[in-house]
């Protein structure tokens, strides 16, 4: 697969994030080969994060889960990988 595959993305899971100097960001998560919320997968998910402009500022397809995840879990994976905080209500911090 290339990287022009990630034109048929279909985001199946959204959540915002928050970036250096508190900028917004939404991340967005999808099972490669489809997946249903709530259930756990292995293998190959695609990701997708969009600055407050509405620019994307990163995507791939190579975030490769070993052990079974769900969309929030590949979601918290994501922001961990790009440094980004989860949403304070995420995080039970509100």
């Amino acid at each position: 697969m290339s990287y022009t595959d990630l034109r048929d993305f279909e985001c199946e899971f959204s959540d915002f994030a928050y970036g250096a100097n508190n900028s917004t960001k939404i991340v967005q998560i999808e099972k490669l080969g489809g997946g249903e919320l709530n259930r756990t997968y292995t293998g190959i998910w695609r990701y997708r994060i969009i600055g407050n402009d509405g620019l994307i500022e990163n995507q791939g397809q190579n975030l490769e889960i070993p052990v079974p995840k769900t969309h929030r879990e590949a979601y918290r994976l994501v922001c961990d990988y790009f440094n980004l905080d989860l949403d304070p209500i995420e995080t039970g911090e509100i």
